[in-house]
C-alpha cells in the first residue's frame, strides 16, 4: 500500500481556499491575483483538478470532474448570500468547468511525463 499523506493535506487544503476566497465578502471579494476574475476561476480549478487527480489516482476522473463542478456550482449559489455582497454568474461555473479540463489534461500529460521518466508507476 503506497501512502500519499501530502497529496490529500494539499487538495483538501486547497479546496478550503479556493472556498474562503470564493465567499470572501466584499463589492469587490477577494484580492485579484491576476486582475481577470474568469482567469482566477480557471487558474484555481486547473490547481485544484491536478492536486485532485494526484490525491487521488485511482478516483475515476469523471467523478472528479463531477465532484470539482458541484462544488463550484454550489460556490455560485453561496454567494447569492446576500450579506457577503457577492454575485454569482454562470460563466463562471463555465470557467471552472474550463479549468477542470485543463486540469485533467495536464495532469495527463504530467502522468505520462513521469512515467516515460521512471517517476511514476
Amino acid at each position: 500500500m503506497r501512502v500519499q499523506p501530502l497529496g490529500p493535506l494539499a487538495f483538501w487544503f486547497t479546496l478550503c481556499v479556493v472556498l474562503g476566497l470564493a465567499l470572501w465578502p466584499g463589492d469587490g471579494g477577494a484580492p485579484r491575483l491576476f486582475g481577470w476574475d474568469k482567469l482566477e476561476h480557471i487558474a484555481a480549478f486547473v490547481t485544484l483538478t491536478v492536486l485532485g487527480r494526484f490525491a487521488y489516482p485511482g478516483l475515476a476522473r469523471v467523478w472528479l470532474l463531477a465532484g470539482l463542478s458541484g462544488f463550484g456550482i454550489a460556490i455560485e449559489l453561496l454567494q447569492m448570500i446576500e450579506a457577503l455582497n457577492r454575485s454569482a454568474s454562470p460563466y463562471d461555473v463555465g470557467a471552472n468547468t474550463i479549468g477542470i479540463l485543463l486540469g485533467l489534461v495536464i495532469a495527463a500529460v504530467a502522468a505520462r511525463l513521469a512515467r516515460a521518466m521512471g517517476l511514476h508507476p
